[in-house]
């Protein structure tokens, strides 16, 4: 299931209740995840919620002055988005507030005195139950360009999260996300960080990250998952934030050459967990629910 509108196509439901109720076929990952009932769920439980950035559901146009006197800058994001489509980036400098977004011919930037006036044009964007707003984050950069890191896990064969996967993306020049799409960049963590030892540090804290909220998915999402995909972003305090848990992650950052062996490796362990889930059903048909 590539993407939503897949997975919400007739076919494939019937399908997926056909595989489960007809066969008892068990299968992991099986639906896209709601960014924003995914950051209820993490922000309940201690051990992650520390790594999320203030957001707020269907936000006003007051609730988005508050934000900005707060952290001056402001992402918009529809909950249930993908590859960077839909994010509107609002600031507010010098008495103006500006928002930028990424149009058919480019990046669009537009300036008012007033956030009243400056989203007349996107009406749709306020107290839009689709969209939530998001603190900006103060990123790490490289050459004035925005860095953020996607970082896979996967169960292994003994029902264990593994981190398989962990590289830098550079936003394009000027572009709000690091999405290739829009110009991003795959970078290897060492062209990021040149002192080797703050460069272990930090893949530490993101792995560590990685593996808690995958734990804690797990035990509070319906169904089984066997890989997920993290978008995080590092301050310059050498904080971790996330921006983003995907259900079904993207496997562009796996074009990079430094990252072929990881590629393999997230094949490999699908199949391994796939195995392992064959084994577990033979044995106790009703252990695992779906």
């Amino acid at each position: 299931m590539p993407n939503r509108k897949t997975e919400g196509l007739a076919p494939f439901k019937f399908i997926k209740e056909k595989m489960m109720t007809d066969y008892g076929i068990p299968f992991f990952n099986p639906d896209f995840f709601n960014k924003w009932e995914i950051h209820e769920l993490l922000k309940l439980n201690e051990q992650t919620a520390y790594l999320l950035p203030y957001t707020v559901e269907s936000p006003s146009c007051e609730q988005i002055k508050k934000l900005l006197l707060l952290h001056q800058t402001v992402y918009l994001k529809p909950k249930n988005g993908s590859l960077g489509r839909g994010i509107y980036t609002l600031s507010f400098k010098d008495s103006m507030y500006t928002l930028t977004y990424k149009g058919e011919k480019g990046l669009h930037v537009q300036e008012k005195e007033t956030l009243e006036d400056l989203l007349s044009e996107f009406e749709y964007l306020l107290t839009n139950p689709s969209y939530i707003a998001q603190q900006g984050i103060s990123l790490i950069k490289k050459e004035k360009r925005c860095v953020d890191f996607r970082v896979h896990t996967n169960k292994d064969g003994n029902n264990q999260w593994v981190l398989t996967a962990l590289a830098a993306k550079v936003a394009g020049p000027n572009s709000i996300t690091t999405h290739l799409d829009y110009g991003g960049e795959i970078e290897a963590t060492a062209k990021i960080f040149t002192n080797p030892s703050y460069k272990k540090e930090i893949e530490n804290k993101l792995k560590d990250a990685a593996i808690s909220i995958s734990h804690v998915l797990e035990q509070e999402l319906n169904g089984l998952i066997g890989e997920l995909g993290f978008d995080f972003g590092v301050d310059y305090q050498g904080n971790v934030w996330l921006f983003e848990a995907n259900s079904k992650p993207g496997r562009s950052i796996f074009s990079h050459p430094a990252l072929r062996k990881a590629d393999q490796q997230t094949r490999k362990l699908s199949l391994e967990y796939a195995i392992y889930l064959s084994g577990y059903y033979l044995n106790t048909p009703e252990g695992i629910s779906i």
